[in-house]
């Protein structure tokens, strides 16, 4: 038995990072390998906010301060306007046909001059598809165009805070698509701006973190995706670094089901509160702490007929990981949910039936897709003189109060 719990606190000491998140220092720059790298891209950036588009394309755009958004009031004239000035450098744009360009274009409010870096990356070898018997070249990599905007301002100890758009497009030339609906874009833009803004009007706009991912043309949502995400006080990677349910959050648990002890049936369910760390923001899965009551019925026949039926109250501690799996079968957009924990647990009251004196059970909590969970348990009653094995299947609700 001792053996078994210093092997779980061995294994709870082990936490592994899976993904680490940007900084978040709020005054400390981006670093860049050279001074190329950080003339075209932004540094000093506290909002990360991204939307998926059509056809697999995607637009990001990141600031240091949300106000900073009156600058894309008008995005199809800035398009508009990118698109014109690069024109001249049509020939300069020429790829093959399996291969992508990236585009950076900064300009600042108060220079009358760009700055334009055009890059172009030939395929290694030529890509085909075959349909029907047609041949035809296909280029898989996407063309990313960046505007860089500094805005200006007087009498600032940062005079120059940036505003950052990346469009990913299938082809260059799908621009003049965007600027075609650009009542829609500037829609999702608006969008992303009345919810980042209204969220903390009074917020140090210097070290308030926002991210944004919305999915306008998602066809099903699933359990776990929404079209929609807001997530203050933290800068996500990318699309793909979060998922929804991951944020910090308390939460009330149930488990119901019954299990195997000392060859006995008995009925058994865990009520608790849980706690997801912050600091897991951002990753596939996310630490936990829980504290749950846990009763077990056991049963004694009585000498005049009968039973009696006596409650064995466990209080539990938990600590393990959860996060939501993404489905790589069927619907691209589906999650399934995934829990581990393991625990200790102390008898408050034994029934001198099967359980006496002090006893406590060390414990693991598996839950699969379909909230089974699996529940092999090791308990030591009569003052740690009797150890047996117990086995729990158990169904798992939760339910979030922030959510």
């Amino acid at each position: 038995m001792k053996r078994f719990i210093l092997s779980l606190l061995v294994i709870t000491s082990i936490q592994p990072k899976l993904f680490a998140q940007e900084s978040d220092c709020a005054i400390c720059p981006m670093k860049f390998a050279t001074k190329t790298e950080s003339n075209f891209n932004a540094t000093w950036v506290n909002n990360r906010h991204i939307v998926r588009l059509k056809k697999g394309e995607k637009m990001t755009i990141e600031m240091l301060n949300l106000h900073d958004y009156d600058l894309l009031g008008n995005m199809d004239s800035l398009l508009t306007s990118v698109k014109n000035e690069l024109k001249v450098f049509k020939d300069s744009m020429q790829t093959s046909p399996s291969g992508n360009l990236r585009i950076d274009y900064v300009v600042a409010t108060n220079k009358d001059f760009k700055k334009i870096r055009i890059q172009r990356f030939d395929a290694k070898g030529d890509i085909y598809v075959s349909k029907r018997g047609e041949i035809s070249r296909l280029k898989l990599e996407q063309d990313t165009l960046r505007i860089l905007i500094h805005k200006y301002q007087e009498n600032l100890v940062r005079k120059y805070e940036p505003v950052q758009i990346t469009l990913l497009l299938n082809n260059y030339s799908d621009i003049d698509q965007l600027i075609s609906s650009n009542p829609e874009l500037q829609h999702f833009i608006d969008t992303m701006y009345m919810v980042s803004s209204s969220k903390r009007k009074n917020a140090n706009q210097y070290s308030y973190k926002t991210s944004i991912l919305f999915d306008p043309y998602i066809a099903n949502p699933g359990k776990f995706s929404k079209r929609f995400t807001m997530i203050e006080g933290s800068l996500i990677k990318n699309e793909y670094n979060y998922i929804k349910g991951m944020e910090p959050a308390w939460g009330i648990n149930l488990y119901t089901g019954a299990g195997m002890v000392r060859n006995q049936f008995m009925p058994a369910a865990d009520i608790g509160i849980e706690y997801r760390l912050p600091e897991s923001r951002g990753g596939s899965d996310q630490t936990l702490l829980g504290i749950y009551g846990s009763p077990y019925l056991t049963f004694a026949q009585k000498a005049e007929g009968g039973y009696t039926t006596y409650t064995n109250w466990f209080i539990n501690a938990e600590f393990g990981v959860t996060g939501n799996r993404r489905s790589w079968q069927g619907e691209p957009n589906t999650f399934h949910f995934i829990r581990a924990t393991i625990g200790l647990g102390y008898l408050v009251k034994p029934d001198n039936v099967i359980f006496s004196g002090t006893t406590m059970k060390a414990f693991i909590n598996y839950t699969f897709k379909s909230s089974i969970c699996v529940s092999p348990e090791i308990i030591s009653t009569d003052n740690f003189h009797s150890v047996f094995p117990a086995f729990t299947i158990k169904y798992f609700i939760n339910s979030f109060l922030d959510e």
